[in-house]
């Protein structure tokens, strides 16, 4: 697996900002930071951010789901976490 090295990342970022695409720019930056998977940040709603304490709950993922058998239809929807180690908080 290849990763970004710090200065990589910052230059990274700083070409987000320059986008002027502040959901693009913040998913990266919260991507980048927390550790968290792609589903899971897309899965963060306002009360998962913790602004007194800074903390940000990871506690549920997105998820595509068949909701009709018959013709395949899938949704994606919200769905916590399989296990209790999926659920953490990060600072």
């Amino acid at each position: 697996m290849t990763v970004y090295t710090p200065k990589e990342l910052a230059i990274f970022l700083e070409s987000c900002k320059k986008h002027d695409n502040m959901k693009i720019e913040t998913y990266f930056r919260v991507l980048a930071y927390t550790g968290a998977r792609k589903s899971e940040i897309l899965a963060l709603e306002w009360n998962d951010i913790n602004f007194d304490s800074n903390k940000l709950t990871i506690s549920k993922t997105l998820a595509e789901v068949e909701y009709d058998p018959k013709s395949k239809k899938t949704e994606i929807t919200s769905q916590s976490a399989k296990t209790n180690a999926g659920k953490r908080n990060r600072k």
